[in-house]
């Protein structure tokens, strides 16, 4: 569907998130195991049984107002990590229904947007050894910050995080990775600088 629709015509569909790992996909980098549920629609436990029922999930929003090139609604909606099969379908209803929250409420209302549909991003969850965000300040450089957990705990400031300076040429290591030149590889991949969230996961930087 990437490579079919429009940016506008697919984000009605899946929504920010989702395009975002649809467009990282498409260019090769490394995304989680990604389900699903468009806008508009109200999944049943039947519709889960295409996923396997024996490993864990994380559980996101995709709001069709989300991850934009303007507005990011970053923790506006509500995710929830190391969910089991049988408590998906709840969790998916929780987050569909947090687009109707006060805080967001508020938060679109002061910058005159209107109210996106929901769709929901169903990860593949594994235990991360560390995870964070990269803010590109110019095509070959940007900031990467990073907590030794999962990625919630830096958004929400549970923990602090370690920032790191990166320009193209840097050979800095987490892990034994130079993640910063994947970052800048994606930039110059997409023509512009971005923000991303990202997590090593079995040794590989994952993209999220």
């Amino acid at each position: 569907l990437y490579n079919i629709f429009s940016k506008e015509e697919l984000t009605l569909l899946i929504g920010g998130k989702a395009y975002g790992l649809a467009c990282l996909y498409s260019l090769g980098f490394k995304v989680p195991l990604t389900f699903v549920v468009p806008t508009n629609v109200n999944i049943t436990q039947n519709a889960l049984n295409v996923l396997d029922k024996n490993i864990k999930y994380s559980v996101r929003s995709s709001c069709i107002v989300e991850d934009g090139e303007k507005y990011s609604f970053a923790g506006m909606f509500e995710s929830y990590l190391d969910v089991s099969y049988k408590d998906l379908l709840c969790n998916i209803n929780k987050v569909k229904n947090s687009v109707n929250s006060e805080r967001v409420k508020n938060y679109l209302l002061k910058n005159k947007l209107k109210n996106g549909e929901m769709a929901v991003v169903i990860n593949e969850y594994k235990e991360v050894t560390a995870s964070g965000v990269w803010f590109g300040t110019g095509v070959n450089e940007g900031i990467y910050e990073y907590v030794n957990d999962v990625g919630e705990k830096l958004v929400s400031g549970e923990l602090t995080s370690i920032a790191v300076e990166f320009k193209e040429n840097d050979s800095i290591l987490l892990e034994g990775i130079n993640i910063g030149k994947t970052f800048i590889n994606i930039q110059k991949s997409l023509g512009s600088i971005c923000d991303l969230e990202w997590a090593i996961i079995d040794k590989e930087l994952v993209l999220l």
